[in-house]
């Protein structure tokens, strides 16, 4: 038996290149897209509780990969990403972002 889903995509900026969010309906969590040139210009509490997050890397040798990481506050890692490859900690560049997370109840 098959059970039928309703996705909602938001593009929040009108175009699926950008920032993009998904909610699946009887489910608790969300989806975010987020490019790297946007992810210091995010200022919503979506992505701010814990949640795991797939970055999507071209390696040097023009390979695509992902890496995955989680955390207990993702727009918090996302942004250590951004310091630590600025700093040579990474070598990895990444283009984008995928967050899987849960709602925020109470934002701070």
């Amino acid at each position: 038996m098959t059970y039928r889903k309703v996705i909602e995509l938001f593009l929040v900026n009108g175009i699926e290149e950008n920032l993009v969010m998904v909610n699946v309906f009887n489910w608790n969590g969300k989806v975010i897209k987020i490019l790297r040139k946007k992810v210091k210009q995010y200022s919503c509490y979506d992505i701010r509780n814990a949640g795991v997050y797939f970055l999507f890397c071209k390696e040097d040798s023009d390979i695509d990969s992902v890496y995955i990481g989680e955390a207990e506050n993702v727009l918090d890692r996302l942004n250590q990403h951004l310091r630590d490859y600025n700093s040579d900690k990474e070598k990895y560049y990444w283009n984008s972002a995928v967050v899987f997370t849960g709602f925020q109840i109470n934002p701070k």
